[in-house]
């Protein structure tokens, strides 16, 4: 896992979920969803998927991305698969060209 996915991670946990979490800690959370010792919600691509793990005693939804072995993001508590449409949704409208929107 880069740098700047360990904090990008770190940062939204604290935001998201008042966590302080360890590089460490990402470590062996990235470690645990590698090894399929998580929850398995869904998969978004060949190499990225949404998983659901233990933090510090709060279920997390995770994305792990497995060419990387790392974690993108933990999603908000809320509706993650709304909030994983809507970033898609909006990731797919400045990404493709007009005519295949």
């Amino acid at each position: 896992m880069s740098p700047a996915m360990r904090a990008h991670t770190k940062q939204r946990l604290a935001e998201r979920y008042g966590l302080d979490v360890s590089s460490a800690e990402l470590f062996q959370l990235a470690k645990q969803i590698a090894h399929g010792r998580a929850r398995l919600l869904s998969r978004q691509s060949k190499t990225v998927a949404l998983w659901e793990l233990d933090c510090q005693g709060q279920a997390i939804r995770f994305v792990f991305d497995s060419q990387c072995r790392g974690l993108l993001t933990a999603l908000p508590p809320h509706d993650s698969a709304d909030y994983l449409a809507s970033h898609l949704t909006a990731h797919r409208a400045t990404t493709l060209p007009p005519h295949e929107k």
